[in-house]
């Protein structure tokens, strides 16, 4: 195959805690969004197809999702683990660790998706927390990567993924940051924090007089999960975790009564409406705590502007913007907009709430590689500055 002008894909990926978001772009203007579960499970290959072989239909390639490395490992991902295998969110794994299985099946749903060929060009952006964005972990991924991308089994068959030069690798924020960048003349005069708050991190980037350096990028356990985490603890361990998180997040800040109130008449358990809110709220205080501590100790008060963003930072939105209150000039998910249709195709299961929040990071991400790619153009205005990759 004939390596063509440009790549039949550009792709972007952030490999979340609770969700693998992924935007991609055809040079024809197409763009499709992923919201893929994070589980991983290493399975023989052979069980792998035997459990295939049993379903019946036309799955969705988010729902029946496995892939073979290389090297003979294979992997069950997403709903497809978490339900054939009862596979469960790892946050003590690095994400580099599991990023070439999920990059691998992400791209098998997407040759499914846009009907490419069992091999096809791509120029894929990754990125990763800033605690594991070092140049050795860059490395260690391209290393990993690459040679996997030649040849690796799918549900469908033998798949190859060759690439327009090696994959784009920066911090998470990276795309939040160069948006506000282009858009905001005076950030090399002043100091700006890019904040992001998701389910496993809170990571900050730190620009001073126009640049972000190595030691200008701070990451913590401070996510979402630390409220799950603390509330299973008070509410009882066999409370599934997933279900938990979804019902917090739908219930919001002010925890409304009547979302949780119907959770638990569904798990049988309706008459402890009190005190699972109480758990809840106990929760939250605890977090907040720990989250305003971490925010003295790595200096976000003495910026002059802060943008944040991401899912668990909308749903703290209200005690963020008091605390944050003439302290920094605030901006929220740098006032970028994802494209409802392309939102609303993205859900692949009902436990997916607040996209248009978690994805803003990788939307201004991909907008920037397509605006660097030849032949490829940005889905709406500009977000691109020159010289960034």
């Amino acid at each position: 195959m004939a390596k063509p002008e440009i790549p039949d894909l550009v792709v972007s990926v952030d490999l979340g805690g609770s969700l693998t978001k992924v935007v991609a772009a055809t040079a024809t203007g197409e763009r499709c969004l992923l919201a893929l579960a994070s589980e991983v499970s290493e399975i023989p290959q052979a069980i792998l197809k035997d459990v295939q072989s049993g379903f019946w239909g036309d799955p969705n390639p988010e729902t029946l999702n496995w892939v073979g490395v290389k090297e003979g490992a294979s992997y069950a991902l997403g709903a497809f683990a978490r339900k054939q295998f009862k596979s469960q969110i790892d946050l003590s794994i690095s994400k580099t660790e599991l990023a070439v299985p999920k990059i691998l099946s992400l791209l098998w749903v997407l040759q499914q998706k846009f009907a490419l060929g069992r091999t096809f060009y791509c120029r894929l952006a990754v990125l990763l927390p800033a605690g594991e964005c070092s140049d050795l972990d860059i490395q260690e991924l391209q290393d990993l990567l690459i040679p996997a991308l030649k040849s690796f089994e799918t549900p469908t068959g033998k798949m190859t993924v060759r690439l327009f030069g090696k994959p784009i690798v920066k911090p998470e924020g990276g795309g939040v940051f160069l948006h506000y960048k282009q858009k905001s003349e005076p950030v090399k005069q002043q100091s700006l924090g890019i904040l992001g708050i998701g389910y496993r991190n809170a990571n900050l980037l730190i620009c001073n007089h126009g640049t972000i350096g190595q030691s200008d990028r701070v990451t913590s356990d401070l996510g979402f999960y630390s409220v799950i985490q603390r509330c299973k603890d008070l509410v009882g361990s066999t409370v599934d975790e997933v279900e938990l998180a979804t019902i917090i997040a739908r219930a919001g800040y002010s925890c409304n009564s009547i979302i949780i109130e119907r959770y638990l008449q569904k798990i049988g358990k309706a008459r402890r409406l009190e005190p699972f809110i109480e758990a809840i709220e106990k929760s939250k205080t605890a977090y907040w705590s720990q989250l305003l501590s971490w925010f003295k100790l790595v200096g976000v008060n003495r910026l002059d502007n802060l943008v944040l963003y991401g899912g668990t930072a909308e749903y703290f939105k209200e005690p963020l913007s008091q605390y944050f209150k003439q302290k920094v000039e605030l901006s929220w998910h740098s006032e970028v907009i994802v494209p409802k249709e392309l939102l609303k195709n993205a859900v692949a299961e009902s436990s997916q709430t607040g996209l248009e929040f978690r994805f803003i990071d990788c939307w201004c991400f991909s907008e920037f590689i397509c605006q660097r790619q030849d032949g490829y153009e940005v889905y709406g205005k500009t977000l691109a500055m020159a010289g960034e990759v």
